[in-house]
Order: C-alpha cells, then structure tokens, then sequence
C-alpha cells in the first residue's frame, strides 16, 4: 500500500511538469528519451513509443543523421498500427453510414405516407448515396483487412523460418560434438 502512495506522487509529480512544459522543452524532452533508448520513433519521426525496459541493440538505427542511439520503431509494426486504426475507421464510418440509409430510408416512408413524393424520391436517393458509399467502404475494408492479414501472415512465416534456421543449427552443433 506505501508503494502505491509512492507511485500516485511520482505519478502526480510527473503529471505537474508535464502540464506546464513548452514546447522546446518537449522537444528536448522526446530527444533525451530517444538518446537514452527509452522511447522509439517512427522513421519520419511522428509517432513516438515510450518503453518501459532500455531498448535492446536488435531495432534498426538511424544512420541518416549519424546517430547509432536513435531507435525506430519497425515498419512493420507501423503497418500493422496504421492498418488497424484505418480499419476501424471505417467501421465507425460504415455504422453511420448505415444509420444514415435508415433514418433516409424511415424519411422516404413517411413521406410517401404523407403524399409528398418529390421528398420521398429525395430521401431515397440519399439512402442509395449512403448505401453506395457503405459498399464502398466495405470493399476498402475487405482490402485493408486481406493487407493485415498478410503481413500478420508474414511476420508468423518468418517467425517459422528462423525456427527452422535454429533447429538447423542446433542439428549441425549437435553432429558437430558427436564426431568430437
């Protein structure tokens, strides 16, 4: 229980500098956690992941700036960020979008209930656009959900690959000290 009254006033402490900090001191800020391998940086230097561990040699380094301690984050896992907040982008737009074909839809009825026809063609026509921009959406997610799984795929093949490297190595060892 004292341990976590330490961390809420770490935790408060950090939160008081960090609401008055400028904008040079964030800068010198992300660049003292990037120096000293606690953060990572996407390649073009706009997403930033803080890490709890000191990051290991095995992340690419920067060689454009000459700089073997600034660390990125892989392309992959950028892909792989980038595909699903997309993804899930259009799924919220898709649930408007089908919102919106139905309340156009409930529009065109009580229109057509009220002989008012012309308002009736209009409410439809705006369910057809929403029903065509929702099937368009869909074939974007379709696409977007076959590119995950394909790097997730890759990622998993690769993973087999090296384990197959391994087991080949450990085979020759093993030959190895048998000969011996």
């Amino acid at each position: 229980n004292e341990q976590y009254n330490d961390y809420l006033s770490l935790s408060d402490m950090a939160g008081m500098v960090l609401a008055n900090i400028t904008t040079n001191d964030t800068i010198f800020l992300l660049q003292t956690l990037l120096s000293s391998q606690y953060a990572l940086s996407s390649v073009d230097g706009n997403v930033i992941a803080l890490q709890n561990n000191y990051i290991t040699s095995s992340h690419p380094t920067s060689e454009e700036n000459g700089s073997s301690l600034n660390k990125f984050i892989p392309e992959v896992d950028l892909a792989i960020h980038q595909l699903t907040e997309t993804r899930d982008k259009i799924e919220t737009r898709m649930k408007r979008l089908a919102s919106m074909a139905n309340q156009a839809q409930k529009n065109a009825v009580q229109s057509k209930q009220a002989k008012n026809n012309k308002l009736a063609i209009h409410h439809m026509r705006r369910r057809n656009n929403a029903q065509n921009e929702l099937d368009r959406c869909g074939d974007t997610l379709l696409n977007l959900e076959a590119c995950l799984t394909s790097i997730q795929r890759s990622v998993v093949d690769k993973t087999i690959l090296e384990s197959y490297e391994l087991c080949r190595d450990a085979l020759r060892v093993t030959r190895k000290e048998g000969m011996d």
